[in-house]
């Protein structure tokens, strides 16, 4: 069930403009044990380039674990790369938190212990460079439940490939060690990280 005429108060106070790509609510403004749909319009300014989503946003009475996830970004074609969740200023001890990972981008089967070299259901997740495709975008959720109550946190993982196309050459091919003067160039790699 919606509170739809809470809902209108708190939208009036929060319709506006910014160029942040970040929204922050005033906790004080929403119920506990409530649900809200949240529309937000993103706008470029120029006529037919908008775009509109909705989110659900759930509240609860009960404290939430606020969760955090490390190691994400980019890391470069078939290294291995290892994610960690953790808990901030949660009520229990480390160990009696059940955590759980999952691929929210579809493009990699987590449930195929090929692709990972740890268990779902602990706080660390390493992924296998092997299974990691090159200019591939993969996002992920961390979920972490405290006596019932879920928190979540998304990362994602960026695979760079390797420069390509290109091509390096020494002058004089042959000299004497510690007097000839080697001159090294490269040319015509590209890369879509620059510069390189």
């Amino acid at each position: 069930m919606y509170h739809s005429v809470h809902l209108q108060k708190l939208l009036d106070v929060l319709n506006f403009t910014t160029t942040s790509p970040q929204l922050s609510l005033n906790l004080s403004k929403l119920y506990p044990d409530a649900v809200y749909l949240i529309n937000l319009k993103v706008s470029s300014g120029r006529e037919g380039a908008d775009s509109e989503i909705e989110q659900v946003l759930q509240t609860t009475s009960d404290p939430v674990p606020i969760v955090e996830v490390s190691g994400g970004g980019t890391v470069n074609e078939g290294d291995d790369v290892t994610l960690i969740m953790s808990v901030q200023g949660g009520q229990l001890p480390q160990f009696n938190y059940l955590y759980h990972w999952e691929c929210t981008s579809g493009n990699l089967n987590l449930t195929d212990p090929a692709t990972r070299a740890t268990q779902l259901n602990s706080e660390y997740l390493t992924l296998l460079g092997s299974s990691l495709i090159r200019d591939a975008v993969y996002k992920f959720r961390a979920y972490v439940s405290e006596d019932g109550i879920i928190g979540t946190a998304l990362t994602s993982v960026s695979v760079n490939a390797a420069p390509a196309l290109g091509s390096c050459s020494g002058f004089p091919e042959v000299g004497v060690g510690l007097q000839t003067i080697f001159a090294l160039s490269c040319t015509g790699w590209s890369d879509l990280d620059t510069p390189l």
